[in-house]
């Protein structure tokens, strides 16, 4: 094997290693996250994790992606640990696609104009007009699959057309032969999975290496086995800094491989004893038994080690027991309303943009439900004080600006252009939460304030606040959960607006009763309140055109309902419903 060949070999693994990478990016942005969110909500039962975590390595073409996401779904406590013992085996399954598409390059000219080349040339075309005639979006992405297809296929051609010629090299011949012994190959491709962390890609490399004919089977199988256990590196290095049941996950994927190779070997070993397979394993391989044995290898292990996913769970527990460790105050807080909103923010998420805002949004709407709650706290204060509910405002606030600062800074961390106005629009609106946490803490300070000077409010401008809480109250209601289907948002902006006439009708009243009393002393802390209940409006407002829009236009978006010709009449609608009564005197 001379210099040149060598140098040819070296381009055709660089092709083929690129072109497997933008295939690879181009599928998993193609696909939005929506694989990854299928794992998180479906996987209930082992079964279904199984035919889940197959579909969707298929779809993405990287088992090492959709492993290291089911760690950080276990992490956020998304998904269980048992539920992850079902994706892991399924991700196993669904990496195979992959084997078989390449095993398509051993056609060559057989298959004439339905030979991968001349389908990948055709698809190079299509691909280029694509991208051509689409700056962004899914046509686009498609393009660069298209692309990515085409140097992958070219890549892996180059490797087989430099090995073929090497079958009469008693050197190379030599040392293939070496991998014959179980240990060797098993560490060979361990090590070659492990340094391209991609399982998928060195079986592509090794079916080129097939292409030469002097690869025999016995040799290949040990190389393939040991390629699904270098595959574990990438979800192990992923569980180092999360938490126990997410390293635990890692194990799983390790124990499955490791197991399924030992009893692979082992049912080898028995059958060659028994004088099966030995025609076989001494045959050369090629692209397509190549393909087979890897399949086989990992529908075998799925079949003996899936009524045993119990079993790998408690090994793993084994590994990694349980210590007793105090939760933080922050983390316990948090867990006491039934969801982990920090815990979400995953950074193996990333890996998956959309699935990453997707978790983005989740943790922020968890944010404005606590932002609800502390506004009902805080109005409780207008009847009298309440200690609890003021202690129980101030743990919310401190979670909110928690929240703020983590899901802001997991926002940034999204690199995806496609989102950068949907990006925009949620960083935005976290902020707009929080702003109405702040001022629910107004609102309370305010009225214990009112309380501890008996500057209490007369019954009739209590009944006038009520009236204006609750226009508020009905706003967060609506525009601080998550959208649902046919809702646009634009009610938010006519039910600010009847807010705004409501507490300008109640502060000109309050303005006229001092006027009669001479005391300013209540009314200067009624202003205050009022004020508050004006922003918390606003912001509410904002925070619906933000959830309900996707290109981070939210003042326009506000603009355009509040020009609407049906705008007037909307707005008198709310005034209908929360009329004010009718002033005395």
């Amino acid at each position: 094997m001379n210099i040149l060949s060598i140098l040819d070999f070296a381009s055709g693994l660089a092709l083929f290693l690129f072109g497997m990478n933008v295939m690879g990016e181009s599928l998993r942005r193609l696909s939005d996250g929506r694989p990854q969110g299928w794992l998180g909500r479906l996987c209930r039962t082992p079964l279904r994790g199984v035919a889940l975590g197959a579909v969707a390595t298929a779809i993405v073409q990287s088992s090492s992606a959709i492993t290291v996401m089911v760690v950080g779904f276990v992490n956020s406590g998304i998904m269980t640990l048992s539920q992850s013992v079902g994706v892991i085996m399924g991700a196993n399954l669904g990496t195979t696609f992959t084997s078989w598409v390449l095993s398509l390059t051993q056609l060559g000219g057989k298959a004439g104009l339905l030979s991968p080349a001349a389908v990948a040339s055709v698809l190079a075309a299509v691909g280029i007009v694509f991208i051509m005639d689409s700056r962004t979006g899914r046509r686009r992405d498609l393009g660069y699959a298209f692309l990515g297809f085409t140097v992958l296929i070219f890549g892996m051609e180059l490797m087989s057309d430099t090995v073929k010629p090497l079958a009469q090299n008693e050197d190379f011949v030599r040392m293939l032969t070496v991998f014959s012994n179980p240990f060797l190959g098993i560490v060979a491709g361990a090590l070659l999975t492990a340094i391209i962390q991609s399982s998928s890609a060195s079986v592509g490399i090794l079916q080129a290496l097939a292409a030469s004919g002097a690869l025999t089977r016995g040799a290949a199988l040990p190389i393939i086995l040991g390629q699904n256990i270098g595959t574990c590196l990438t979800t192990l290095l992923s569980g180092l800094g999360a938490g126990k049941n997410a390293r635990r996950a890692a194990f799983i994927h390790l124990y499955f491989n490791v197991i399924g190779t030992a009893a692979t070997l082992a049912a080898v070993g028995v059958w060659r004893l028994f004088g099966g397979l030995a025609g076989y394993l001494s045959a050369p391989a090629d692209a397509f038994s190549i393909a087979a044995m890897h399949t086989a290898f990992n529908v075998f292990s799925t079949l003996i080690l899936l009524p045993f996913a119990q079993g790998l769970e408690r090994l793993a527990l084994l590994t990694i027991p349980d210590k007793i460790k105090k939760d933080s105050p922050v983390q316990s807080a948090d867990g006491a309303h039934g969801f982990d909103g920090y815990s979400i923010l995953d950074g193996r998420f990333l890996s998956a943009p959309m699935f990453a805002y997707s978790m983005a949004r989740a943790a922020f709407f968890r944010m404005c439900g606590l932002a609800e709650e502390n506004f009902g706290l805080a109005v409780s204060g207008l009847s009298g004080e309440n200690e609890e509910a003021r202690q129980k405002l101030a743990e919310n606030e401190r979670l909110i600006d928690a929240y703020e600062d983590s899901v802001r800074s997991y926002l940034v961390k999204i690199a995806d252009e496609r989102l950068s106005g949907r990006i925009y629009a949620l960083y935005s609106a976290v902020g707009d939460a929080e702003r109405i946490g702040d001022h629910a803490a107004v609102i309370s300070d305010t009225a214990a304030k009112m309380t501890g000077d008996g500057l209490l409010p007369d019954a009739e401008t209590l009944g006038e606040l009520d009236v204006c809480i609750d226009a508020v109250r009905g706003l967060l209601r609506d525009s601080l959960a998550p959208p649902s289907a046919g809702d646009d948002g634009s009610a938010a902006e006519p039910a600010r607006e009847a807010v705004l006439r409501l507490t300008g009708e109640v502060s000109r009243r309050i303005v006229a009763r001092m006027s009669v009393s001479g005391d300013a002393r209540c009314g200067i802390c009624l202003d205050k309140i009022i004020s508050s209940l004006e922003r918390i409006a606003d912001h509410a407002a904002a925070i619906s055109a933000a959830s309900h829009g996707s290109d981070g236009t939210v003042h326009e978006r506000r603009r355009i309902v509040r020009e609407d010709a049906a705008f007037p009449g909307e707005v008198e609608k709310y005034l209908h419903k929360y009329a004010l009564p009718c002033a005395k005197g």
